[in-house]
């Protein structure tokens, strides 16, 4: 069987991706924030026009690492790559606690529950595209703190548990690089 790339308009073979921006947010949505100055891109001419730019100048593929709850839209997602011909690959995961609306659950949820949130998005699309047509995510992507000890455990559990279950890969968000080793001791014994 041959390889693919979850992409939001569906699989592609590896060698259709062309060159790769690795790590993207493509669109953020308003979450009204505590958080001065947090990320909003949801301007969509623009970000077509960008992409467009993109994609003339070579470009093939957007990894796109705004999880959901934090303003992910899945459905924005699959308009942009649909109006530009860009690949784009979105994601399941978290992101730092401070991109998402105080009511936000993930941070609650035990290990096995977020687990079974991410495992929900792989097998039946995005949360926020079921109701239309469903996008699905081709990676897991986390974000740590600077050490391991103030970072997420059970998030990051939950999050090696859907990735052995799917096979999809894990991308990690670090603080400025802090901590990288201990991150990688601690994911290779899970």
């Amino acid at each position: 069987m041959e390889k693919t790339v979850t992409t939001v308009l569906g699989p592609v073979a590896p060698d259709q991706l062309g060159i790769i921006d690795a790590h993207s947010h493509l669109w953020i949505s308003n979450q009204e924030l505590e958080l001065s100055g947090a990320p909003v891109l949801d301007q969509e001419d623009l970000i077509i026009e960008d992409l467009r730019e993109y994609r003339n100048s070579g470009g093939g593929s957007q990894v796109d690492c705004q999880p959901g709850g934090a303003g992910r839209d899945g459905n924005k997602l699959a308009l942009v790559s649909k109006a530009t011909d860009v690949h784009v690959i979105a994601c399941t995961g978290f992101h730092l606690k401070r991109y998402y609306p105080a009511q936000e659950n993930i941070w609650s949820m035990s290990a096995d529950q977020a687990a079974e949130y991410f495992l929900g998005e792989v097998k039946q699309g995005l949360e926020e595209t079921r109701h239309l047509e469903p996008v699905y995510p081709g990676f897991i992507k986390i974000a740590v703190e600077e050490a391991l000890e103030k970072s997420p455990k059970h998030l990051m559990e939950a999050a090696a548990a859907a990735s052995k279950k799917t096979g999809l890969l894990i991308e990690m968000h670090t603080d400025k690089g802090s901590g990288v080793v201990e991150f990688v001791e601690y994911f290779g014994k899970q």
